[in-house]
């Protein structure tokens, strides 16, 4: 069959069933009925909570009151950084977070505060912070930051990168309106050791975290010149010319100088020591060559056997 013909076949019935639906129209509305409205689209599926995808997503630290004086700091600085990356996240979502993460004596201490009235529970981040504080720090936590930086030292075997991380942590204890970089450069730079500090200071750092990297710096170059000095000498890669390191380092015998040996095996007489025998004391002989007889040679001076057994009898 023809297409052509198909397709006006297939136009025909269209134009049918639109005069069709067109004769129904107009009868339902003869008889004072309304067609059914069309069904009305699904709503839109609701976004995604920003606030329960972090909590799936991301592994939040948790916070148990036991080491206050150390975790208390980071994990609230791991908080506030979670907290930034969500957007439109609110006081209230932030102090709900931060209590699924407590455990332990902090977990406790939310029981408790959960039976308070609503007006005496921490509403905000803020305040949510400072009663933390209130309770798992010591009073005189910032005194005792200041006691231990006046303290300081980098120990003999400790490396500049944990110095580092204990100064850093002291730092964290004392508020930042209380401590300028002036301070924290120049407790760093004085508990340094010796001649860590002599090339800091001669460097002139401007902040801590300069004077930090410059410390990390000069004691890999110290390493690896302690390092290259315990190398031997003629250790290293060939090389062109005369002064080429070709052989490898020798630890055992040297071998014998052929140059200084005669034809008989011999040692030249001028390097010998001369001889003396130890018998009769003169040289060019040893003592299995002397011909003095040795003493005791003679008349043996014991009787015969037969006395001896005469005299035993």
């Amino acid at each position: 069959m023809d297409p052509i013909d198909v397709l006006a076949d297939a136009v025909s019935r269209i134009t049918h069933l639109q005069g069709l639906q067109h004769d129904l129209m107009v009868h339902l509305a003869q008889v004072g009925l309304q067609p059914p409205a069309p069904p009305a689209p699904a709503p839109p599926p609701p976004a995604p909570n920003a606030f329960a995808q972090v909590l799936k997503s991301v592994k939040l630290p948790e916070f148990s009151g036991e080491r206050a004086e150390e975790e208390l700091e980071a994990w609230v600085f791991r908080c506030e950084g979670y907290f930034d990356t969500v957007p439109n996240i609110t006081e209230e979502q932030k102090v709900q977070l931060a209590c699924l993460l407590l455990k332990g004596r902090a977990a406790l201490w939310w029981r408790e505060v959960k039976q308070k009235p609503p007006a005496e529970r921490p509403a905000t981040w803020q305040d949510f912070v400072r009663e933390l504080k209130r309770l798992f720090l010591p009073l005189d936590a910032v005194h005792m930051a200041w006691e231990k930086l006046a303290r300081a030292r980098q120990r003999d075997r400790e490396s500049v990168s944990a110095y580092t991380a204990y100064m850093r942590s002291i730092f964290f204890h004392i508020p930042a309106a209380h401590i300028t970089e002036a301070h924290k450069l120049d407790a760093y730079v004085r508990g340094l050791l010796p001649h860590l500090r002599e090339k800091v200071y001669v460097a002139e750092p401007a902040s801590f975290e300069a004077a930090a990297a410059l410390a990390a710096k000069h004691e890999a170059l110290r390493s690896v010149v302690n390092r290259t000095s315990q190398l031997p000498r003629n250790f290293g890669p060939p090389g062109p010319g005369p002064s080429a390191r070709t052989a490898p380092p020798s630890y055992g015998p040297r071998p014998m100088e052929l140059g200084a040996m005669t034809g008989t095996g011999q040692r030249p007489a001028s390097n010998r020591s001369p001889i003396t025998c130890w018998r009769c004391g003169q040289p060019g002989h040893t003592k299995r060559e002397c011909t003095l007889p040795q003493p005791g040679n003679g008349p043996s001076r014991r009787p015969p056997a037969r006395a001896a057994a005469a005299r035993r009898q």
